[in-house]
């Protein structure tokens, strides 16, 4: 049995392409055409200053649940969630931890701004909103920040 579970999470990683997490749970709200996936981050990629990505200090546990949109799975939309630790980083001062699957401030995943992105060269706003089911003025938003990220490399 255990090894059957590993298996489907090593699968539904696979699935998401999110690595670097453990998958605690997986639920399905048919009535929403949700998934809602439960992750934590491995602890090799734990307590890193989501600026810096310096291993830090635990400063506290947030109390709420931290959530991503990811790219629908088979006509469901998906969200990632994940239970997080504020860090203390010794020059960005107390910040949420970093997750490998998102960038810093962002409420989607890498994957998914990078499918916007992808979209965004080949039609206009609106059609991307209508394509990710988002609204278009998050798609804009997606866009500034995935240019100040390019940006920076």
């Amino acid at each position: 049995r255990k090894n059957r579970s590993h298996k489907h999470e090593k699968i539904t990683k696979k699935l998401l392409s999110v690595n670097d997490c453990h998958v605690d749970e997986i639920e399905l709200d048919e009535e929403n055409y949700q998934v809602h996936i439960h992750i934590k981050p491995l602890k090799r990629v734990r307590h890193r200053c989501s600026i810096c990505g310096k291993k830090c200090t635990v400063y506290d546990h947030r109390p709420e649940v931290s959530t991503w949109r990811h790219l629908d799975f088979c006509g469901f939309q998906t969200f990632l969630h994940a239970a997080l630790c504020r860090i203390e980083c010794s020059e960005h001062g107390v910040k949420t931890e970093a997750v490998p699957w998102a960038s810093y401030g962002s409420r989607f995943t890498n994957l998914f701004e990078s499918s916007v992105t992808f979209f965004v060269v080949r039609m206009n706003k609106v059609d991307v909103a209508r394509v990710m089911n988002v609204n278009w003025r998050t798609v804009g938003s997606i866009i500034k920040r995935r240019k100040r990220y390019v940006g920076t490399r």
